[in-house]
């Protein structure tokens, strides 16, 4: 940027901040390692990847070992939805996601799951007990994301939650809070719904960095196998 230029456009991502910067060519360049290594240069990864989760999980009031890093926000909803409702037969989700879920959806849609969509309020909210109508007693997910990410309208998503549990207490919720972190206050250990996704490049931080949160108890289908 030339120095008389404004950034107005942080909802779509954020400039690096110059200490994550030099972390990650750190990381890069001193602690390059392969965290699943035993020898010193691989535990010296490993530490500092367990250091940065417990730093995400303290972030949200949660614990380390409910952090799942991933790729950035979208493989993270990817993973809530695809991974949780691999063998569903019925799924709730707002009318206004994020592709990343709106585009998930879909896919379950064409593997046979039956998706139901429920459309916003006039005012860009979506209404909790409209949400939770929409919940069966066999439904195995439902989705709302917390903040729209194009006219950032903030979603009761505690009172969704409640909502959808209240009629089907098996369902997982899974919140979509890209463009909440960092902005509103987070604190899953109060928190009813059972996972989040969180981007980093949203708050300072590098793209393809991202995480998923899921609650302890909550188990998934990963997308990808292997090391």
């Amino acid at each position: 940027m030339q120095p008389d230029e404004v950034y107005l456009d942080n909802g779509a991502t954020t400039r690096v901040d110059e200490r994550v910067a030099q972390a990650a060519l750190e990381a890069m360049l001193v602690a390059w390692g392969n965290p699943s290594s035993a020898h010193k240069l691989g535990a010296e990864a490993q530490r500092r990847v367990e250091r940065a989760r417990g730093q995400v999980a303290a972030a949200l009031g949660g614990q380390a070992a409910e952090v799942t890093f991933t790729s950035g926000g979208t493989e993270a909803n990817a993973l809530a939805l695809l991974g949780l409702a691999a063998r569903a037969r019925h799924v709730v989700v707002s009318g206004f996601e994020h592709p990343s879920v709106a585009d998930a959806a879909k896919a379950l849609a064409e593997r046979g799951v039956e998706v139901t969509v429920v459309a916003p309020e006039a005012n860009g909210v979506v209404a909790p007990e409209a949400f939770a109508r929409a919940v069966r007693a066999e439904t195995a997910l439902a989705a709302c994301m917390w903040v729209q990410n194009e006219i950032g309208t903030v979603q009761p998503v505690d009172a969704i939650t409640r909502a959808v549990k209240a009629r089907a207490p098996r369902c997982h919720v899974h919140v979509d809070a890209v463009q909440a972190l960092g902005k509103l206050a987070i604190d899953v250990g109060d928190a009813a719904f059972d996972s989040l996704a969180i981007s980093a490049h949203k708050i300072h931080g590098p793209k393809g960095t991202g995480a998923l949160w899921l609650k302890k108890g909550a188990r998934l289908r990963p997308l990808v196998f292997g090391g």
